[in-house]
């Protein structure tokens, strides 16, 4: 794992250009991202890096799904938090006007939340996995308009590490050699 080590200057250190930068919103002439280096580069922020921050700024958090759907479920927040804002919509209809025809909405929106509490993983593993995609092709993420914009793709990659010892991958290495 790399650790990222910020050379602090005497003059405020502005985290929101270094995002917007890192993102690629900021022009490369006003860029901080010579602030930010590796131990083990000792030079500026590359690609992958890069791209490994970008996706950890926008991955989906089981945690706060979970939060969302024990909250406000009813409301469909979970659904609007994970990017299905069709259905999000619907489930809010349904809980706020569920209770027109004999409370039946309800019934269904119970049901609906209760396979919902399953779901979450999956939905969550598929965004995510969405975002890497973006990444590998090279696209700015904007999960507001879906009309990403061209960034530069990484062009290192990282070496091949050896399996921890003990863990799944290491017995599986042990048993194919």
């Amino acid at each position: 794992m790399r650790q990222v080590v910020l050379k602090v200057q005497p003059k405020i250190f502005d985290i929101v250009n270094l995002h917007d930068c890192i993102l690629g919103r900021e022009p490369a002439s006003r860029c901080q991202c010579n602030q930010i280096t590796t131990k083990q580069q000792g030079g500026t922020l590359d690609d992958a890096t890069r791209q490994q921050l970008l996706f950890e700024a926008n991955r989906k958090s089981t945690g706060a799904a979970y939060l969302l759907w024990f909250f406000l479920g009813g409301l469909g927040a979970h659904r609007f938090y994970l990017g299905k804002t069709g259905t999000g919509a619907a489930q809010a209809a349904l809980g706020l006007l569920g209770w027109v025809p004999l409370f039946l909405g309800w019934i269904v929106l119970g049901g609906w939340l209760l396979v919902d509490a399953f779901l979450i993983p999956s939905i969550i593993r598929d965004e995510n996995l969405e975002t890497i995609r973006q990444l590998d092709r090279g696209r700015q993420l904007d999960r507001g308009s879906r009309s990403p914009d061209m960034i530069e793709p990484a062009t290192k990659v990282l070496p091949k590490s050896e399996p921890i010892p003990g863990s799944r991958a290491d017995k599986i290495s042990k048993l194919s050699s």
